[in-house]
């Protein structure tokens, strides 16, 4: 996270928990500011996989859809991304088989967090 930041990429978490349970639990893993926007479910936004949320966060974070990638471990998240006209990543240390990942749209699964380092280039 410290190389993406020190090149001012902009992060984002965004889940389908509870947004006080979300926003608790990467306060306990993250030191503060590592992310721009930290977002649970919302009362006025529906939950993923509809476009609307993802869409809603990138607009939070000033980038058009086509310049995000969106990383996720679940067939929900693929479909978001792909629905958001976003780039669709899998990770493989989630809770969901790459064979789910790849069906569900992502175009890449990354096995390790670095390599997230080297799609950059």
């Amino acid at each position: 996270m410290s190389r993406l930041r020190a090149d001012s990429v902009k992060l984002a978490v965004l889940s389908n928990k509870a947004d006080d349970l979300t926003r608790r639990i990467v306060g306990a893993l993250f030191d503060a500011g590592t992310f721009d926007v930290v977002m649970g479910a919302q009362r006025s936004l529906p939950l993923k996989s509809d476009p609307a949320v993802a869409l809603f966060v990138g607009d939070r974070l000033g980038v058009p859809p086509e310049r995000i990638a969106y990383l996720g471990d679940s067939g929900i998240d693929m479909r978001t991304a792909t629905a958001a006209g976003m780039t669709a990543i899998g990770v493989s240390w989630g809770f969901r088989t790459r064979e789910e990942l790849v069906e569900n749209g992502a175009g890449t699964v990354l096995d390790h967090p670095l390599e997230l380092l080297e799609l950059r280039r």
